[in-house]
């Protein structure tokens, strides 16, 4: 039986060696989340992309040691999914959460090829040393289409969180995130993770008004569907454009106020939406942290806004009592 050739033992030779096979599994890769992102919802399925790429790497990269084959695993899962963000196939959220959830599939899958190569170290099959390639494509988009096919609808999902601000209700209403105020600089991981609102013109206040909210690239438009000054103003997303639209449907929300003891204001910010990935013990969490933390990104422009409100000074007609 015909032993298996060693590969070139000069570093440039290690390079050219297998630098044709990991941009081929690179662009396998790339291709296969695509198909995931465009007939799939990024569920289990989809995770045997990174674990067949990293199997790929453990099963070529025999002359190196292992913590090079992970590390090239990795850098061609980062540029698989950078190549899917610069053709606007995920977003940043998407992007980052994928890549935290992937990388360790990497290593245990560069752990498995190596593991695969003992095995089928004296085997005459003519595709034993294309089998973790040929797994990279069957595990990606086929898989995850099938998986969408047959997973029902996932049902609306609700956020909620509760603050105090130190106003009573009549002043945080009017200090409220739909108010004509400049908005406040995001927070690093709202700004690196998901588009903040960037600024805010205008105001919603009667049922049926309907505004624009830019979000990085993207915006939202919502229309207010019930306005109960100052105790309730709910609105339904009428139009979601570049934002997220193959991670969630945002539904609507409302903020409710109500009295707290000193007086101020206990605020209640509830956003809906639909959940169109898979796999939602993972992406569950991500997302309730992700809407959470936009959720404070408006209580503390409600805050900032109620603040500069507290420190302008007194009109002269305000002094009249007019």
């Amino acid at each position: 039986m015909q032993r298996e050739a060693d590969p070139p033992r000069r570093p440039f030779a290690l390079l050219w060696y297998w630098l044709p096979g990991a941009l081929l599994a690179t662009a396998v890769a790339a291709v296969s989340l695509a198909a995931a992102a465009l007939y799939g919802e990024f569920g289990w399925a989809t995770l045997g992309v990174p674990l067949a790429l990293g199997a790929f790497f453990g099963f070529g990269m025999r002359a190196l040691p292992a913590i090079v084959a992970a590390s090239a695993g990795v850098a061609s899962l980062a540029a698989a999914i950078i190549a899917l963000r610069e053709v606007s196939l995920v977003g940043m959220f998407c992007a980052l959460t994928l890549m935290g959830m992937a990388t360790p599939l990497v290593i245990v899958g560069v752990g498995l090829g190596a593991l695969l190569r003992r095995r089928m170290r004296a085997s005459s099959w003519p595709w034993a040393r294309f089998l973790p390639l040929v797994l990279v494509a069957a595990l990606g988009g086929p898989g995850a289409a099938l998986e969408a096919y047959l997973t029902p609808p996932n049902p609306i999902t609700d956020v909620t969180t509760t603050a105090v601000v130190d106003a009573p209700p009549e002043t945080v209403w009017s200090a409220s995130l739909f108010a004509d105020a400049e908005v406040a600089a995001p927070s690093l991981l709202t700004h690196v993770g998901l588009p903040a609102p960037r600024h805010n013109e205008g105001a919603l206040r009667a049922v049926g008004d309907v505004k624009t909210v830019p979000l990085g690239k993207g915006c939202v438009r919502l229309r207010v569907t019930r306005s109960d000054a100052p105790r309730v103003l709910a609105y339904e997303v009428v139009e979601q454009t570049r934002f997220e639209n193959r991670t969630a449907r945002l539904v609507g929300g409302s903020m409710r106020l109500a009295p707290a003891p000193g007086g101020r204001t206990t605020v209640i910010l509830t956003t809906s939406y639909e959940p169109l990935l898979g796999a939602r013990a993972v992406w569950g969490v991500a997302e309730r942290f992700v809407a959470a933390e936009l959720q404070q990104h408006v209580l503390r422009e409600v805050r900032r806004v109620v603040e500069l409100r507290d420190a302008a000074p007194a009109r002269p007609s305000d002094a009249l009592g007019e």
